[in-house]
């Protein structure tokens, strides 16, 4: 494996996210797996990600690209995970940065009618609070039912803060023309020598009444249009940091989100 870390910024990277990538960035050098560190700084983050996977897609020595938003607080071994489980499209789940007060309240509430013994701890009850930035169901509606193996999920679409890819998602989006190639956008001195392709512009819903996130889109080009698989780690903490942190636990919360599942285990 050769890694490119990559991190789209608006000119900052949280400090917090500062010290994972420096205890990354150890742990990979322990572990012999050679890496590279690319960020790109623009106020539309379209083009700062199109930026970033065309220059995965270009530089054919990079096998994986990590995918980093600059707000995202981990361990090592989220990433060690990730890299094990040897899927195409691997990520990782993370929590919204908004609480839903009104939850909480119903959740201790209802932990409140239990015996002691029987109670959640706070962090778990916290961990079924949170919105996670993946999507629950299909892009044409309906139900989705996951398979899950070794604590990962198959989800429709996911954020991109925090995912692993392998060169084979850039290459087959251009292959299958869902990553649109834009040559002229080479003219540009800071896109000079990409092989640049759009892979991130936001899609509308086929009765054009709702347009997806960048994120979703990049998501529907792999599902839909490629025909792959997006798989969710929700077994580990990743903290999504602000003026606030917010820690995720995923596995609290997944029967409450996917009553089905179909465990591959």
């Amino acid at each position: 494996m050769i890694l490119l870390i990559a991190i789209p910024t608006q000119g900052e990277i949280a400090t917090p996210t500062v010290k994972s990538l420096i205890s990354l960035t150890q742990w990979l050098r322990k572990e012999g797996i050679t890496f590279g560190f690319e960020t790109y700084e623009f106020s539309d983050i379209v083009f700062s990600r199109n930026q970033l996977m065309s220059l995965f897609l270009t530089r054919k020595d990079f096998t994986h690209m990590l995918c980093l938003d600059a707000d995202m607080v981990f361990a090592p071994s989220v990433i060690q995970r990730m890299i094990n489980f040897k899927e195409d499209f691997v990520a990782t789940a993370y929590p919204q940065k908004h609480l839903r007060w009104g939850r909480i309240r119903r959740l201790i509430e209802d932990e409140a009618k239990r015996p002691e013994e029987e109670r959640a701890s706070m962090g778990e009850i916290l961990a079924r609070v949170w919105v996670y930035n993946h999507q629950l169901a299909p892009f044409g509606g309906g139900k989705w039912i996951p398979r899950r193996r070794n604590g990962f999920l198959t989800v429709p679409a996911t954020g991109t803060g925090m995912m692993l890819l392998s060169r084979a998602v850039p290459e087959r989006m251009v292959e299958t023309g869902a990553a649109v190639p834009k040559p002229r956008m080479t003219h540009i001195p800071l896109h000079k020598g990409l092989d640049y392709h759009d892979f991130f512009t936001h899609r509308t819903a086929p009765d054009g009444g709702m347009m997806y996130g960048e994120d979703q889109s990049f998501c529907m080009r792999w599902v839909e249009d490629c025909g792959g698989d997006i798989w969710l780690d929700s077994e580990s903490v990743v903290r999504h940091v602000g003026r606030k942190s917010f820690d995720g636990y995923y596995a609290h919360k997944v029967s409450d989100d996917f009553p089905e599942i179909e465990d591959l285990d």
